[in-house]
């Protein structure tokens, strides 16, 4: 599992009050995809999520205004329940280690 957290937006940013959340527990996620609004002194901003997963558990509520570096979410990063995790192949065997090699001549 991996955190979700108040991105720095602006070079002087020290907190952001969080407006809404653009996913839901549950949701599907993929590097790019809008997670959250944010309003900062600049103005309102959205949130890029950069880890792929699931939106496991929202920590934050709209409305709460918190430091750069809280943690506003949980993202899991396994396939969501009722699905497979998609299967790994395993490593293919090592070759076979050749024997002596025969002599073919005679050293003079």
């Amino acid at each position: 599992m991996a955190e979700f957290l108040m991105p720095i937006l602006t070079a002087d940013m020290s907190a952001g009050t969080l407006v809404e959340w653009r996913k839901k527990p549950g949701d599907a996620l993929r590097r790019g995809d809008i997670i959250a609004l944010v309003e900062t002194d600049k103005g309102l901003i959205d949130i890029e999520v950069f880890t792929p997963g699931v939106l496991e558990k929202i920590v934050v509520q709209p409305g709460a205004t918190v430091p750069t570096g809280a943690v506003l979410a949980i993202i899991r990063d396994e396939a969501p329940t009722g699905m497979p995790a998609p299967a790994v192949a395993p490593p293919p065997p090592p070759p076979p280690h050749p024997g002596p090699l025969p002599l073919t001549g005679e050293r003079g």
